[in-house]
């Protein structure tokens, strides 16, 4: 077996809900991708060439829920995150990201990250997150972590949420709930609408002339609104998203 036939294995897993802790809460099809299950019909090898093939974008890897509308990724975490991230080990997993095996050439990219000046950091904190994306990729294929979900996201291409780090939850009570809560967010948008239009009309049902000096442009518009609706666009109606300020779980 090789890659293609890994990614076929892939492609075939079947999808249930999750919610997803990204930014905003995010309840969508994802697929769950074992690591142990995978290694018993896929080599190391071609498990390793897969994720490099389909998780190749630094902003496709997700290691830390977020929330406070901060769609944060690998390609976007500060060093002071991303240092406690890859020492982070949770109870269920052998080692942490960096462990004994990579701590060596880390410390040795952190080191140069501490000890450039300010201009040069930015350069320095990219190579230690291109260290650290192929090293997840290691860490994966050899079972050190155990798996991770993966849905699609339109902007990005498919997403690799990192188990046992609080990133998405598989309850679905709360993927329901969280259904539910936007849909009476949108009826009660829907129904204040409704009520501004008919304040808005004359007796008659004609629109109430207003004069003004000047056109409404889109410096007027309300922020929150025009943020919402181009938020929407970006993730594609699959996908149901609830607006409400994500209250994101203990890490």
């Amino acid at each position: 077996m090789d890659s293609n036939d890994c990614n076929a294995s892939f492609t075939a897993l079947p999808s249930s809900p999750i919610l997803h802790y990204w930014g905003i809460e995010v309840v969508t099809p994802a697929k769950r991708f074992s690591v142990a299950s995978f290694l018993q019909q896929h080599s190391k090898t071609d498990v390793l060439e897969f994720l490099q093939a389909t998780f190749p974008d630094k902003r496709q890897i997700i290691l830390i829920p977020s929330g406070n509308g901060d769609n944060s990724s690998l390609d976007s975490y500060s060093f002071e995150v991303l240092d406690q991230i890859v020492h982070f080990k949770p109870q269920v997993e052998s080692a942490s990201i960096i462990h004994e095996g990579n701590r060596q050439a880390y410390d040795s990219l952190r080191g140069n990250f501490l000890a450039a000046n300010d201009a040069e950091r930015p350069s320095f904190l990219v190579l230690i997150k291109d260290f650290v994306h192929q090293e997840l990729f290691e860490n994966i294929s050899s079972n050190i972590h155990k798996g991770f979900a993966s849905w699609t996201a339109a902007d990005v291409g498919p997403l690799l949420l990192l188990n046992n780090r609080k990133v998405y939850s598989t309850d679905q009570s709360k993927c329901k709930a969280t259904i539910n809560r936007e849909r009476r967010n949108n009826n009660t948008q829907a129904r204040a609408k409704l009520a501004s239009t008919q304040r808005e009309l004359t007796p008659a049902g004609k629109p109430r002339r207003h004069i003004s000096d000047t056109d409404p442009s889109e410096d007027d518009l309300p922020q929150s609104d025009s943020s919402l609706s181009e938020t929407y666009k970006t993730y594609g109606q699959h996908t149901v998203l609830t607006w409400r300020t994500a209250k994101l779980p203990q890490f």
